[in-house]
């Protein structure tokens, strides 16, 4: 943990070379929402914030940084176009087959079809499935999910919270209902 990482809270850090969290009894089928606030230091790799574990058929992931860009896996990739930023983001993705999106700081980028694989067997935060490969490098400060596709009220509700905690208002649209 890094003690004084954002805001005054404590952080985790993830080292990009042999760091991740595994969870083999986590389960969660499409739609589902997930949100983070992190920051990536790392450009090797595709900087995997979590994925599945082991079975290429039942993963689902957010890439932090695959060619430059953030994007989202679930059986094939959607490019965000979104370029890996630098510094804490506050990030979500909603998995709901040809109806996801991820969300940057309260920019949304929407019509995404990473198709409809799901994270049924568990989850591995911070590298691929099999912990080999795709590391993140950098810090986390939280990470949420809900097993289902947020309404945008529901989805700027858990941004606000995240902006509060974390310290981060100031990164939001300036029409955002929870900027303050």
């Amino acid at each position: 943990p890094v003690a004084n990482g954002l805001n005054g809270l404590q952080t985790l850090s993830f080292d990009g070379t042999a760091d991740h969290l595994r969870s083999t009894s986590f389960s969660l089928s499409q739609p589902f929402s997930v949100y983070a606030v992190a920051k990536s230091t790392g450009t090797s790799g595709k900087g995997y914030l979590f994925d599945g574990v082991t079975d290429n058929n039942q993963r689902s992931l957010l890439a932090f940084h695959n060619g430059g860009k953030i994007q989202t896996w679930a059986g094939s990739w959607a490019n965000t176009n979104l370029a890996t930023p630098a510094g804490f983001v506050n990030i979500s993705a909603t998995f709901d087959s040809s109806n996801s999106r991820v969300v940057l700081n309260g920019n949304v980028v929407s019509g995404l079809n990473p198709s409809t694989r799901n994270l049924t067997n568990g989850i591995t935060i911070g590298a691929n499935c099999n912990a080999n490969g795709d590391r993140f490098k950098g810090e986390m400060a939280e990470i949420i999910f809900f097993n289902k596709n947020h309404s945008v009220t529901e989805r700027e509700e858990v941004e606000g919270y995240l902006a509060q905690k974390w310290g981060l208002t100031g990164e939001l649209p300036t029409n955002h209902p929870h900027k303050s």
